[in-house]
């Protein structure tokens, strides 16, 4: 199925019990999110399980804004090893919403809450404190400049709990990775990289 929408040009595709979401850009097409609908806590998409790295800073994180829905693969996961914790989502397509509800039977709760919003206007606008702020939005293999910012990460910094960590999705092929890490690096003074099995991805 392909869908259009004033943000995306979106694809979903069903291969057995896994369904795959894409956004199609600049003349190609990029894998979104996948989830198993028979083994929904499994993360089919490898770069999925690197965002836990956090733990390794931040091990019990309570507080956790993601920006980016996806299909929400990240989502049944967390919700299931830590069922006592707030996974606060911000999603600028409400397509993606529907989509992620409708196609890969993801299930909001009173913990798991959406947000349909821009991600930078969320984080400039809500004050609230995060133990783990997960910045995983693209639109067609590229993420939006406005959310690659300096200025941009220094409202996330602020946002961050004493012992918090902002964790961002990076392509390591893309021609701007290394302009991206210097700007993430003007921000946050530790920096710690996971290398992923998806190509490019860090």
């Amino acid at each position: 199925e392909s869908f259009d929408t004033i943000y995306n040009s979106l694809t979903v595709e069903r291969r057995g019990s896994i369904v795959e979401l894409r956004a199609r850009a600049r003349g190609g097409e990029a894998l979104e999110s996948a989830v198993d609908l028979n083994d929904p806590l499994r993360l089919v998409v490898h770069y999925t399980r690197s965002l836990y790295g956090a733990l390794f800073i931040a091990p019990e994180p309570k507080r956790v804004l993601m920006i980016g829905l996806g299909g929400a693969g990240f989502h049944r996961l967390f919700a299931a090893a830590f069922p006592d914790s707030l996974l606060h989502t911000v999603e600028l397509d409400p397509k993606v919403l529907e989509l992620c509800e409708t196609r890969m039977e993801f299930k909001r709760s009173e913990r798991t809450p959406v947000t349909l919003m821009d991600g930078r206007m969320f984080v400039k606008h809500n004050r609230d404190t995060w133990d783990w702020l997960i910045l995983d939005a693209f639109r067609g293999g590229f993420v939006p400049p406005h959310l690659k910012t300096e200025e941009f990460y220094r409202e996330c910094a602020r946002r961050i709990s004493d012992r918090g960590v902002f964790i961002s999705n990076l392509h390591a092929t893309s021609e701007l990775f290394y302009s991206d890490l210097k700007t993430i690096q003007a921000v946050f003074p530790q920096v710690v990289l996971f290398a992923t099995r998806d190509r490019g991805k860090i």
